[in-house]
């Protein structure tokens, strides 16, 4: 898990599977699970792939986002069953 607190700011890369991110962010993010942007999060993509990938987000209000979102889906496939008729 990555916490990034508001004083605190990354330029490049992140990949991790939760992030909680209350500072500012300059590149894309990968979070495979998790993506929480707290209320002080400034997330801004880089030029050529603005693009936050995640499974789960949370933004909370005051959390600014300039940049492509792009949700993850499970892996997992689920089996569908058809209802019987009566």
């Amino acid at each position: 898990m990555l916490s990034l607190s508001g004083c605190l700011r990354v330029e490049g890369s992140i990949a991790v599977s939760h992030a909680a991110i209350n500072g500012a962010v300059v590149g894309p993010i990968v979070a495979r699970d998790a993506l929480e942007l707290l209320p002080n999060a400034r997330v801004t993509g880089d030029v050529e792939d603005r693009q936050i990938e995640y499974r789960q987000i949370e933004i909370q209000l005051g959390a600014v986002v300039d940049s492509r979102l792009m949700h993850q889906a499970d892996t997992k496939t689920q089996e569908l069953k058809l209802a019987s008729s009566s």
